[in-house]
């Protein structure tokens, strides 16, 4: 009882943060829309009336004038000075406006004010936009909102968890109850949960940036102010972020929402899971659909101020060419699922939040018509009663659930290519832009990052910040080299093994004997979005000296099996 209170103050501790968040963009997307309503205003003489500044404490001070100004032979009197009002105490505007207010008012000389063509009551002394104030009140407006609404995310889920720790209790010798998801043994796919974020976070991020866009195309747009240009990485992100939630909803409306019906519940630890994808779409791959099991570990570290999730694959276990069945439906497909898992995997573990098991199953179809096909699912697998040591597929599951990879499917998967020359020398080569995915996404940031530094040039922003875009552009220019124009290559050659390679082939020519090699090391070389790990190959002498082969493996069992026989070719035993 006293968790569940205090998990229920830190959402109400959350709130106000949240809606001070939102207050703040608010008034960022107010004043912003504000300045673009303003911009063709009519400019019309204004004799003003009075002028005082109020002081706001430690919050600076605020400047307040009355004026007159004339409309077709009518009089009017305008109250409002600048776009921000009472919101906008950033920097020394207000002293300059009052300083400049003051000075006509001495003087008696008419100012100028912007009036409303369509309504003339409505007039302003100062309609720029203020790229300080909304710079500021954009970053507080996304602190506040992210701060608070992790804070309530973070309160809600271990909410969840107490609601899941008393189930527990009354479900000790059923744990995969616990989690509703699986009471019914029916396991939806996460498409809808990425659709959802992915729409939600786009029309927000946008939301904020279409008013930058608009200010950048219009003639009398703040340029020549350093500000604008850092605004300016808000479109180039959202952009980005509408391509990525075209594709997803593309996806959903072609696919619809896959299910996975177990046979039995749960998932065997020493045992199987068995049961079936069904998806609503006809969907006919030349190659047959990829099914893979895997089990995850998921940590959560505190890395300075920002927590880190990183998932590792403990076991990992895929078939090929798995064909549905047919029950005289057109319009859906039904896809059999059978994965032998063995006695050693550990079972599905949420007790601890920041170090999980999980079981994630995964379907894919690439070689098909319209959007490609990809469905995950989280299994619960755990140890029961029928949970033995010695479990083994049946002769022949491969007819109906698809085969294990062998060498040729993971050299085809991961765009590597073995051939055999004349001379009897066998080549392993890694081309470039294996991934392009990756590659072509970052290349197209790179291209509108440089094009927004080249921009700040011609305007003579100062030198401070295209100095400080131009090395973040520098950066990623490398990795794009990377990407399209990295190479390795392994030959086996009966006086030995020549290895080269490296970007546009810069790491030289290396020629070792057999005898040289020690071992084949296989290394994580990180992850891709999706959470698959990436994998690498050296070559390790006896010297200590450690050579790139392979780059870019995907998946566990695709590097293992290029690594055994890498081995098996120079007389190593495979690695473990």
């Amino acid at each position: 009882m006293g968790k569940e209170r205090t998990l229920v103050g830190g959402i109400l501790f959350a709130l106000p943060f949240v809606a001070a968040g939102g207050f703040m963009l608010f008034l960022t997307e107010h004043d912003l829309f504000d300045a673009l309503r303003m911009a063709r205003w009519q400019e019309t003489p204004a004799v003003i009336q009075k002028v005082e500044s109020v002081y706001l404490g430690e919050g600076g001070s605020i400047t307040h004038a009355t004026y007159h100004y004339e409309v077709n032979d009518q009089a009017y009197t305008g109250l409002r000075v600048a776009i921000g009002g009472k919101y906008d105490t950033i920097g020394s505007f207000q002293t300059r406006v009052y300083q400049e207010l003051t000075q006509h008012q001495a003087l008696g000389r008419p100012f100028r004010c912007f009036v409303n063509p369509e309504n003339p009551a409505e007039a302003i002394l100062y309609r720029a936009t203020r790229w300080e104030m909304i710079f500021v009140h954009c970053l507080s407006g996304l602190l506040l909102f992210g701060s608070g609404g992790g804070v309530l995310a973070i309160s809600v889920k271990k909410r969840r968890r107490l609601q899941e720790q008393a189930l527990q209790i009354e479900h000790p010798q059923t744990p995969w109850l616990v989690n509703r998801v699986w009471a019914d043994g029916v396991v939806r796919d996460n498409n809808r949960s990425t659709l959802w974020f992915a729409l939600g976070f786009a029309l927000f991020w946008n939301a904020l940036s279409t008013p930058i866009v608009i200010a950048m195309l219009d003639d009398n747009g703040p340029r020549h102010n350093p500000i604008f240009y850092v605004m300016l990485l808000f479109p180039t992100v959202g952009i980005g972020l509408l391509i990525w939630v075209l594709r997803v909803i593309w996806r959903r409306i072609a696919l619809g929402t896959s299910l996975f019906r177990m046979t039995h519940m749960p998932g065997v630890i020493g045992g199987e899971l068995r049961g079936t994808v069904e998806i609503p779409a006809h969907i006919q791959p030349v190659d047959g659909f990829r099914v893979t099991l895997r089990c995850m570990n998921r940590v959560t570290t505190d890395s300075g101020e920002k927590r880190v999730t990183q998932e590792t694959v403990l076991w990992e276990s895929e078939r090929l060419q798995a064909h549905e069945t047919q029950d005289g439906n057109p319009e859906h497909v039904l896809l059999p699922v059978l994965f032998i898992v063995p006695r050693s995997c550990r079972p599905t573990d949420s007790t601890q939040p920041d170090n999980q098991i999980i079981w994630r199953l995964e379907v894919k179809a690439a070689n098909t018509r319209g959007p490609r096909y990809s469905s995950r699912f989280e299994v619960p697998m755990f140890v029961t009663a029928d949970s033995t040591d010695d479990v083994r597929m049946a002769d022949g599951a491969s007819d109906r659930y698809g085969h294990a990879p062998r060498l040729d499917d993971a050299l085809r998967d991961s765009g590597i290519r073995v051939e055999t020359r004349p001379d009897g020398v066998i080549r392993y080569t890694c081309p470039p832009a294996r991934d392009t995915n990756i590659t072509r996404s970052l290349t197209l940031f790179w291209v509108a990052l440089t094009g927004q530094i080249v921009a700040m040039a011609l305007y003579h922003v100062p030198l401070l910040f295209p100095i400080v875009f131009g090395l973040v552009d520098l950066l990623i220019f490398f990795i794009v080299l990377i990407g399209w124009f990295e190479w390795h290559r392994i030959e086996f050659a009966p006086d030995g093994v020549r290895i080269s390679g490296g970007l546009f082939g810069l790491a030289g020519l290396h020629h070792l004997n057999r005898g040289q090699i020690v071992a084949i090391n296989v290394e994580s070389g990180g992850q891709t979005k999706n959470h698959k790990t990436l994998f690498v190959i050296r070559v390790r002498t006896n010297e200590g000296c450690r050579h790139t082969i392979c780059t870019n493996i995907s998946g566990r069992q695709a590097v293992d099996i290029i690594a055994a026989d890498i081995s098996s070719r120079l007389g190593l035993p495979p690695p473990r």
